[in-house]
């Protein structure tokens, strides 16, 4: 069979691992019209077509499958090694997941479909644990012009930390030397390298770093740097994952640059001063949280002070930091969040709040850029959040009729947001429910200014793909957070379960909420983590997107 097939609407592309001891895992939703915002209908039922390849691009075999909206799949790799003998499975390659359509699909669903929203899991039986959500795919509609420049990347290289970028190509043969990359360690100093390569179609690249750029770890001096490129590809959307060899294997995908427009003084002054970016912070025996602010998009060739508060699981402030961090432009700058707590060795579970701080700027930039890590002796686990005007429709819907003046910035902006009341809001993630992977969920109800008071309610339902599903429902406290394993929501997982290690599970609500996702392998004492994927609502002709997950 020739690749791509026909009817096509895009495809994902995973880095697939498979020899025994190392496993990937891959979730796909099957709501793929509503997570694209697709004509109601126009997809009922989707083929996809699953394609393995060798790292050169090799094809080896292939399976179809068809999978309605209500619908998860699990695609396990050890399964598919066993179904398709030992002999003939590679332990590594490229596995692409083909969409189609029953029939050629119109011009709208091509130019609205994105990507799967897809989910990866590499574990292994040793401890090894790295979850995050896909991004990397084919686009139909790319045409090579315009090049994807790779932003929000942090590493840092020692002897015992060696870190490398994984890269997927699609259809199209990417041109040698397409990719050009940088690395700009603390003190502000830049060693840059083209990757001379050619790659050819479904090809899989592990560029590692100290090769690129030799004497890379002395070059970092013990500390951490930011990495940034641009690569001149076709047909494919990518930000590439980044991946660390230490004592376990960690790894988080990296971003690509937008060109976000500013936002002028009276929106932050609105808003509290800049939109917040709420993120589970936990901080225990062996796991620490680090805040890690980038200042890349945009134009603005300014730094920027952002300030900090520390809420408790109830919702309590426990501090507020004006000045935390200086987030430089095209610089790094790192915060600890123990040291924000009266007692640095304290455990503590909660959220972390950022704002830009209260100076007179006439223009801010259009979002605020943490990274957050989660360190154990292990590994460290990193999330990349933007920040989003959470939970306030009513403020917001009141900013745009003052901010008729600025009528091309109000109308951008009401394109991004829900302004419609009552609106059910949708996220969702895998979970890991069987030792000796255990997945925690965080859900956070929290407003962009410190007065926020609204209490809300939340629906978090866990599916086990194939129809059946176990219900929690829940309240939250203004800036409250629900931090807990899966099996404390749901005591009763082998109901629906059975010995299915992993299920989908999906948080409903009418408020905006900050919801993430950690997994700990127990064997090892690692922790994998990632922010649920936001889906989308459809009311009276419209689909609209909640703040973020």
């Amino acid at each position: 069979m020739e690749y791509p097939p026909e009817n096509l609407l895009g495809g994902d592309l995973f880095w697939w691992r498979e020899d025994g001891v190392f496993h990937t895992l891959v979730t796909i939703s099957g709501a793929i019209e509503m997570n694209n915002a697709l004509p109601r209908h126009s997809l009922p039922q989707a083929t996809l077509t699953f394609a393995l390849f060798d790292p050169e691009g090799n094809f080896q075999f292939d399976w179809r499958r068809e999978v309605k909206p209500e619908e998860t799949i699990f695609i396990d790799s050890a399964l598919i090694r066993q179904e398709q003998g030992r002999e003939q499975m590679i332990q590594e390659g490229v596995l692409a997941v083909f969409v189609s359509a029953k029939t050629e699909p119109s011009e709208e669903m091509k130019q609205r479909y994105s990507r799967l929203y897809s989910l990866v899991d590499w574990h292994s039986d040793d401890g090894d644990l790295v979850s995050l959500h896909n991004d990397q795919s084919i686009v139909m509609q790319r045409d090579g012009t315009e090049p994807t420049a790779f932003t929000e990347i942090v590493l840092l290289e020692t002897t015992e930390d060696v870190n490398y970028l994984v890269i997927i190509n699609g259809p199209e043969t990417q041109r040698s030397g397409g990719l050009c990359l940088e690395v700009k360690n603390h003190r502000g100093q830049i060693l840059r390298a083209v990757y001379a390569p050619e790659m050819r179609p479904y090809s899989l690249h592990k560029i590692y770093l100290a090769r690129l750029f030799p004497g890379l770890a002395k070059f970092c001096e013990g500390r951490h740097a930011t990495l940034s490129g641009q690569f001149d590809c076709r047909g494919i959307f990518t930000r590439p994952y980044v991946m660390t060899q230490g004592r376990r294997l960690s790894g988080y995908h990296g971003g690509d640059l937008y060109h976000w427009t500013n936002s002028p003084r009276p929106y932050y002054n609105c808003f509290g001063r800049g939109e917040v970016n709420p993120m589970v912070v936990v901080q225990r025996d062996g796991l620490s949280t680090t805040v890690n602010l980038l200042n890349t998009h945009g134009h603005l060739e300014e730094d920027f002070w952002v300030d900090a508060r520390l809420y408790d699981e109830a919702g309590g402030l426990v501090v507020e930091r004006e000045r935390w961090l200086l987030a430089r432009r095209h610089q790094l700058s790192r915060g600890e969040v123990s040291e924000l707590l009266p007692d640095p060795d304290q455990s503590f579970t909660g959220h972390i709040a950022l704002n830009f701080s209260s100076e007179f700027r006439a223009q801010y930039p259009g979002r605020l850029q943490a990274l957050l890590e989660y360190r154990t002796l292990q590994g460290v686990a990193r999330v990349m959040a933007w920040s989003d005007i959470w939970n306030a429709r009513d403020r917001w819907n009141a900013f745009l009729d003052q901010m008729a003046v600025f009528k091309g910035f109000a109308d951008n902006l009401g394109n991004r947001y829900p302004l419609e009341a009552h609106l059910i809001n949708r996220c969702f993630y895998r979970v890991w429910v069987q030792p000796p992977i255990i997945s925690y969920i965080s859900v956070t109800n929290c407003g962009v200014t410190p007065g926020y008071d609204r209490t809300v309610g939340y629906r978090l339902r866990l599916e086990n793909g194939r129809g059946g599903a176990l219900i929690y429902e829940g309240e939250l406290q203004p800036q409250g957070t629900d931090f807990a394993p899966v099996d404390q929501f749901f005591p009763q997982l082998t109901d629906v379960l059975g010995e299915q290690p992993v299920a989908m599970a999906v948080i409903e609500s009418e408020a905006d909420l900050a919801v993430m996702h950690l997994s700990y392998h127990q064997k090892s004492g690692v922790y994998s983590a990632e922010h649920f994927m936001a889906s989308t609502s459809y009311h009276e002709g419209k689909y609209y997107s909640p703040c973020g997950a």
